[in-house]
């Protein structure tokens, strides 16, 4: 019985607006995996829904033995990006009622553990008697905190759009790799950071996305040119969400430079 994972995060209920939000993000010293903190910053998650959720709703272990292939791992793209591949989670209990949740991630598959799993069931119990006992769980989400944190501090560009492409939200980071800042960004449509002839196939795609629900790329990482504000090309890959946000559907896009420049002999060639 054995439990070594790279990362992890720490859920905790929010009764008011019926979803569980991460306030804690870890990682093993000299290893990151920033997308994917951000993105688990970023989430909240409803009964029932990805592994916190799961967890949240059977109230005890979880495993998803391959979180890329799970169907009810929202976050699936971009652990692929950063090559995470198991998950387990485990409420903090008090009596029947979920304080929080613990989840843990690795570069392997997950395999079933039953003795394993058990031990992890009565320490979730143990960690809910000491947060109630001590009143922790109730102060410990705060709305927005988190994702502003995450995502100003990543050093991939954080590009968020909703469903009409207009960018709500930019990070730091985009300026150094794109030349444009947020407040440049902010209220423009997405298509401003695209070489001209990339454009109408994103709006056609982005469409055809929401009309049928139906991916046409791979969200995990694809490899497309970016327009810099001065005008040259950028190399990127690139990988994507989709969220909620306030009940509006968003997408979220993870931009990070390439050094190989086939990229762009590849697009041209299309």
């Amino acid at each position: 019985m054995a439990l070594f994972c790279e990362a992890g995060a720490f859920w905790v209920v929010d009764p008011i607006h019926v979803a569980i939000r991460a306030t804690t993000f870890w990682s093993q010293p000299g290893t990151e995996y920033p997308s994917f903190e951000l993105v688990t910053r970023v989430r909240s998650f409803s009964y029932g829904q990805g592994l916190p959720g799961s967890a949240w709703l059977q109230r005890t272990t979880v495993r998803f033995r391959n979180i890329v292939q799970e169907s009810n791992f929202p976050r699936a793209s971009v652990a692929a990006m950063e090559d995470l591949q198991g998950g387990v989670a485990f409420p903090a209990l008090h009596g029947q009622e979920v304080l929080g949740v613990f989840e843990f991630f690795t570069r392997a598959e997950m395999r079933s553990d039953m003795e394993l799993d058990g031990y992890l069931a009565g320490l979730g119990q143990q960690v809910g008697v000491f947060l109630q006992q001590h009143s922790i769980a109730e102060h410990l989400v705060e709305e927005g905190t988190a994702l502003r944190i995450a995502a100003e501090h990543s050093i991939d560009a954080v590009i968020t759009i909703d469903e009409n492409s207009t960018v709500i939200y930019a990070n730091p980071a985009v300026a150094g790799l794109l030349g444009w800042t947020a407040k440049e960004l902010i209220g423009t449509h997405l298509t401003k950071i695209m070489p001209e002839h990339l454009r109408p196939r994103h709006n056609h795609g982005l469409s055809r996305y929401i009309a049928t629900g139906k991916r046409h790329v791979n969200w995990a990482a694809i490899d497309l040119p970016g327009l810099h504000k001065e005008g040259h090309i950028v190399p990127l890959s690139i990988s994507f969400g989709e969220f909620r946000r306030e009940g509006q559907r968003v997408f979220t896009g993870f931009l990070r430079a390439r050094k190989d420049t086939r990229v762009l002999r590849n697009v041209g060639a299309q």
